[in-house]
């Protein structure tokens, strides 16, 4: 599949988008998610204006996928579907590990779908992948909420 179709499909998708569901955006991402990132080996020698623009239009694409798995993710928490919210979360989390809005969010789907071990699962593993790849602290929004969650587990413990 081409590139240029891949960024029509996604453009119709953000159309199908607006209908009740969003099958179209699903459809598209479970056909095409994959073509946004394995293309990272392609090389053409000698060609750096075809490699700029390789890289460009691979960017804009995962910024569109990206935008539409968090479509699905919001809305899907806003349904009350809780798994399918932490579903595509850990999707948009997968394209995204280091993005602390993301991983905190990720956190918040599974604190609600009940999952509080996996939550602070996930801000640990936040938390490390910070520390390797950029010797950074995690932010604040997910330390917080990270601390929150323990603090109702031991009090949830404390009561039992």
């Amino acid at each position: 599949m081409c590139l240029e179709r891949f960024g029509a499909q996604v453009t119709l998708s953000a159309d199908a988008q607006r209908q009740p569901g969003g099958g179209g955006v699903v459809r598209c991402l479970q056909d095409n998610h994959a073509v946004v990132l394995a293309h990272d080996g392609f090389f053409v020698g000698k060609a750096p204006e075809f490699e700029r623009w390789v890289e460009a239009e691979r960017a804009r694409l995962k910024q569109r996928a990206c935008w539409a798995i968090e479509t699905l993710a919001t809305a899907a928490a806003a349904r009350g579907e809780h798994e399918a919210a932490v579903t595509w979360w850990r999707h948009l989390s997968a394209l995204d590990p280091l993005n602390a809005r993301i991983a905190r969010a990720l956190m918040g789907a599974q604190a609600a779908a009940g999952d509080r071990a996996g939550a602070l699962r996930h801000a640990r593993i936040h938390e490390s992948l910070l520390r390797q790849e950029l010797d950074a602290a995690p932010d604040p929004a997910v330390t917080d909420f990270a601390r929150r969650l323990r603090d109702v587990s031991k009090e949830a413990d404390g009561r039992s």
